[in-house]
């Protein structure tokens, strides 16, 4: 299982989506239709619960729960949906992913102050609760999420990513978890040479294969 082909597998694992079931989602959402707004968030919210929680960090889910940040971000997107271009799988992903990730910057900004004035207890800000009632998410995708974050080897892989360098983890990020092509990835790491990040890419998954060994071996001691 530490071999890096094998491992990537594993994020491969269940069932594809259809793309075309999107696109007529997304256009039933954009006519008005919450239903298909639900339904199609909810197609994506395993994939984005990963991406997240490995955003995140460590330290900063110690203060924040991922699946808040999701369900937050879906907010936001049910809003913005009709700026939202159709073209595959990954460009959704990624469109959701900088929703997200504005969210986690939110939060760490929100954590930074704090520290900085203690005398100042207030939560996060939450979106209004009639935004966060118009979008709601079918209790079976919220088990879907939880028994596949069960899965021992996707629980040592994403704990793995955490630990590798900023440039390996946003490299397998960019083209594992959200599916994004050579041409995006090299514009977003500011690489003027798809190939540079290719080889940052296998790079990269041999440095996450080994921590994922390392920590098997750990946990079957």
């Amino acid at each position: 299982m530490t071999n890096p082909d094998a491992l990537r597998k594993t994020l491969s694992q269940g069932a594809p989506l259809d793309m075309a079931t999107s696109v007529d989602l997304v256009r039933k959402a954009k006519a008005g239709d919450r239903t298909a707004l639900n339904d199609f968030l909810a197609r994506y919210q395993d994939r984005l619960h990963r991406i997240v929680r490995i955003r995140l960090g460590a330290k900063l889910r110690r203060h924040v729960d991922s699946i808040d940040i999701v369900q937050e971000a879906f907010v936001v997107a049910a809003r913005k949906i009709g700026d939202l271009e159709l073209r595959s799988h990954a460009g959704i992903l990624q469109w959701l992913a900088k929703i997200a990730e504005n969210r986690i910057r939110d939060a760490n900004d929100y954590l930074f102050a704090k520290k900085r004035d203690r005398g100042r207890e207030k939560p996060l800000a939450a979106p209004p609760m009639s935004s966060v009632a118009s979008v709601q998410f079918p209790a079976e995708q919220t088990a879907m999420s939880d028994r596949a974050f069960k899965t021992e080897i996707r629980e040592l892989m994403d704990a793995a990513m955490m630990e590798l360098p900023d440039d390996y983890r946003e490299v397998i990020l960019l083209r594992d978890y959200s599916g994004g092509d050579w041409d995006y990835i090299a514009e977003v790491l500011g690489s003027k040479n798809k190939r540079i990040c290719q080889s940052l890419h296998r790079r990269a998954w041999v440095r996450l294969a080994r921590l994922v060994g390392e920590k098997l071996g750990r946990h079957d001691k």
